[in-house]
Formats: structure tokens, sequence, C-alpha cells
């Protein structure tokens, strides 16, 4: 089990529709309980493995990468609502190939990213900002099954 700390304390249902609202899109269900449990915050086990076929094209190899910080709703007068999922949402929101909200960043800035529609709805993956195309990669089938891999 994943223990998080200095995140942006409770938030709420209300909370939560507001930002969906606000934003057009639907949270799943395991990413709104996440909220509503942590609503963000420094994971103690934190490092997590993806492929990038970028990197090891004709290899079987997998990449890994750490956790910096899960994002959460707060205020925007918030001392750090650079990590609130408002903020990342104006910063990434046109750079993502496909319709999804970032829910964590990495050490060197790189998201994890959850879709927010279509068949792919739910699924996490690992936007690697070094690279203009091919820069998803699966991470986990949704937000529970990569707090359950996060080593």
């Amino acid at each position: 089990m994943v223990y998080l700390s200095d995140g942006f304390g409770p938030t709420s249902e209300d909370r939560i529709k507001v930002f969906e609202g606000k934003w057009s899109i639907r949270l799943t269900e395991d990413y709104k309980n996440f909220l509503l449990k942590n609503n963000g915050g420094k994971p103690d086990l934190a490092k997590f493995c993806f492929f990038d076929k970028n990197k090891n094209k004709n290899k079987n190899k997998e990449d890994e990468s750490v956790v910096n910080n899960f994002y959460g709703l707060c205020g925007e007068k918030e001392k750090r609502s650079h990590l609130s999922l408002d903020f990342k949402m104006k910063v990434f929101i046109d750079r993502f190939p496909v319709k999804a909200i970032p829910i964590a960043s990495d050490v060197f800035g790189n998201q994890l990213i959850v879709v927010s529609e279509g068949e792919s709805y739910g699924k996490v993956y690992f936007f690697d900002h070094e690279y203009e195309e091919n820069n998803l990669y699966l991470v986990a089938e949704n937000v529970e099954e990569l707090l359950n891999k996060l080593h």
C-alpha cells in the first residue's frame, strides 16, 4: 500500500464535480476515490515501469521512472498551486495526443496521465515530453493498478 504525504488535505465530491464541469471531463471512480482519500501528495513508494518504444526498439526491456508528486484539487492561492490539477490542465491540455488528465509528474517533468474518453478511458500512460510523437507508454489499466504497481 502506498502512503502519500504532503497532500492538499481533504477534498469533496462537490469539488470534484466542479473540476469535471470546468474541464468537461469525466473522472474514473478509482481516481475520484484517490482524490477523496489522498488529494495529491508525495508517495513513499514511487518507482514504476513502462516500455519506451523509442529507446528500446527490438528489445524487450522496460524503463522505469519515479513519481515526484501526485496532483490534487486546491485553490489558486494555495502555496503549492503549481501542483494542482487545474494548473496542470492549463499547462498540458493541448500537449497530449489524447484527451487526458495529468495526475502526477516524475522528477524530469514527464507526466502520468489518465485518459478521459474513448476506448482507452481510465488507462494510465506515461507522457514523455521529450518526444513530439509516439510519446505515450502504457503504465497501468487504471489508477488503482498504478498505485499497486508502485515500488
